[in-house]
């Protein structure tokens, strides 16, 4: 109980100091069944143009923390970036009585719903979304939701469905257990290090984030590590990393808001990016359609 308490007044310190960095906002939010929680965000920069509206990846990343270079050097270009905090995680992780957000309170449309509010609180008529991986999705949900309110939208390893990681589990089969012209050297380590029981065939979150990270250079390094005996607290910690990463979101409440649902198509200008690495290109220019 002492334990237990005393992890208790840690944390609380800890979000205070987060809260003390430059830019960081709260407006309060209700939960589903009653409570609110704090939402945290960030807006920093001049306040000036069109602001741009920030969804980052996970879900389950922060974006407090982890994003502060990059508002450093958005300040430094000009941009006026607002950034929300998830609910869920960090500094919106908990309800106002100090208990966690439950899985229940997380779902598409709550978020995009957090993500409105806060452009109400900060007084914004119109923003640019800037939308990455999981954020890309939410993105998407948004400009659906609200087209009023986006100016534009950019779009960075677009997300196209609630089927897309499914289509990327199954990308990263093809690319390092059946192998390629590039990969087959690796699929044949996979192979091997899945018979021997050193990795586990249900854990290969490590390969992808290696892979997107480094391309096969570096996933070469890591399965040779293995197959020496070397490497695998670090193997493990990488899929902690993607087990962590998922503050599930609960995709039940998510249909009517899909951008593949009948119904409204994005209609505010939009442009898609996607790196050379990632498991599966995007392909979600064909959902926009641009004003004339």
């Amino acid at each position: 109980m002492a334990t237990s308490i005393q992890a208790g007044i840690a944390r609380n310190k800890w979000y205070a100091q987060l809260a003390r960095i430059p830019g960081v906002h709260f407006v309060e939010r209700p939960l589903r069944g009653g409570g609110s929680f704090q939402l945290s965000y960030t807006r920093t920069g001049p306040k000036c143009g069109l602001p741009v509206l920030v969804f980052v990846g996970g879900p389950g990343l922060a974006s407090v923390v982890p994003y502060q270079g990059l508002r450093t050097k958005g300040t430094r270009l000009g941009l006026d970036l607002v950034m929300m905090e998830h609910r869920g995680v960090g500094l919106s992780r908990t309800d106002t009585t100090g208990a966690d957000i439950t899985h229940a309170h997380i779902t598409i449309t709550d978020v995009i719903d957090d993500a409105a509010a806060i452009r109400a609180a900060e007084g914004l008529d119109q923003v640019v979304v800037y939308g990455t991986s999981y954020g890309s999705y939410l993105a998407q949900g948004f400009g659906v939701k609200n087209p009023e309110l986006v100016a534009g939208m950019i779009l960075d390893s677009a997300m196209t469905g609630t089927g897309f990681e499914e289509a990327s589990i199954r990308e990263l089969y093809s690319l390092f257990w059946d192998g390629t012209a590039v990969t087959r050297t690796h699929a044949d380590a996979v192979r091997r290090l899945v018979e021997k029981g050193v990795v586990d065939p249900q854990e290969m979150f490590a390969l992808q984030f290696l892979y997107e990270l480094g391309g096969p250079r570096m996933v070469h390094r890591m399965l040779s590590l293995l197959e020496v005996g070397r490497g695998k607290r670090l193997w493990g910690r990488i899929n902690r990393l993607g087990s962590r990463e998922v503050t599930k979101v609960n995709r039940s409440h998510c249909a009517k808001h899909s951008p593949h649902s009948p119904g409204p198509r994005l209609s505010s200008p939009a442009t898609t990016t996607s790196a050379p690495r990632d498991l599966l290109q995007s392909r979600s220019l064909r959902l926009f359609r641009t004003p004339s």
